[in-house]
């Protein structure tokens, strides 16, 4: 008797614990499915970021191209500017040479002393004393 009713009772236990797992597992199921939708989101989110980012690496590139085009078309300009200011330096000495000889040739054709003429053209050019007499040296005839 007893042993009938202990055999039901384990039965009854085995069923019980079989129920239990059942019920544990679909459970876990459930959960594991949960956990798949979210990670099925988050690789969308991650993919839509890598291709944000791909897009961005791709304009950045593309900027530098057009940095890097820039820089060459202004590196060009001050090479042309360099080239001017050289012209426009050659051209204020030739005018400076010049103005200097037409001022040493007017004060001879005035029949100013060769030391007047030094003197005028020291002060008037900003000369020293030696630049001064190599100029009227140069220009005195």
């Amino acid at each position: 008797m007893f042993s009938d009713a202990l055999k039901i009772l384990d039965q009854n236990t085995v069923q019980f614990m079989i129920e239990e797992q059942a019920q544990q597992l679909e459970q876990q199921t459930q959960q594991l499915a949960e956990q798949t939708l979210q990670l099925e989101e988050q690789f969308q989110q991650l993919d839509a970021q890598y291709k944000q980012l791909n897009q961005q690496a791709l304009q950045i590139v593309e900027n530098n191209k057009q940095l890097d085009q820039q820089a060459l078309q202004i590196d060009e300009k001050n090479k042309q500017l360099d080239q001017q200011s050289r012209q426009l330096e050659e051209m204020k000495e030739q005018i400076s040479e010049s103005a200097i000889e037409s001022c040493i040739s007017t004060c001879q054709a005035l029949g100013l002393a060769r030391e007047s003429a030094l003197s005028m053209i020291i002060d008037k050019y900003h000369l020293t004393a030696t630049q001064a007499e190599e100029k009227i040296e140069l220009y005195w005839h």
